[in-house]
């Protein structure tokens, strides 16, 4: 027990300390950090859902450092938010695997006829290659010029 409270007032102290730091930067640099790099690292995700989830996070850090007074109200608001990004995120997610499954389906069904049309195909040339050896094996033996 005595080890969770050493390691709890070490973490305490540091956040302390990070908190002083935080709310002694000059606000260009709080925004810079808080918003830019983190929305900057979303667009490369190159998803919507994604950049907004950032957005709203980096924000709500942003909010909470420059006004910690409201930070309950700021908090339950970007939770709302995110739940509804979060919803939206699945039906998107939920339509993109119906499509993807249709579309295996069809391309299922693409290979089935092709199997099958090749199948025909096949038996379509055994029995012509079957007919000509049968009307070869009834002429016999070719006929030659044999000379004496």
């Amino acid at each position: 027990m005595e080890n969770w409270q050493v390691i709890l007032s070490a973490l305490h102290s540091w956040l302390d300390q990070a908190s002083a730091f935080l709310t002694s930067l000059p606000t260009a640099e709080i925004i810079f950090a808080a918003l830019f790099l983190p929305v900057a690292l979303a667009l490369f995700a190159r998803s919507g859902f994604a950049f907004l989830g950032t957005l709203l996070l980096a924000t709500l850090a942003l909010l909470n450092v420059l006004e910690p007074t409201f930070s309950a109200f700021t908090l339950a608001i970007c939770a709302y938010i995110g739940s509804l990004i979060v919803a939206l995120s699945g039906i998107r997610a939920r339509r993109r695997n119906a499509a993807t499954s249709a579309e295996l389906i069809s391309l299922r069904n693409e290979v089935d006829e092709l199997a099958q049309a090749e199948s025909r195909r096949f038996v379509a040339e055994l029995k012509t290659s079957a007919k000509g050896m049968d009307q070869q094996a009834d002429a016999g033996p070719p006929v030659g010029n044999a000379k004496d």
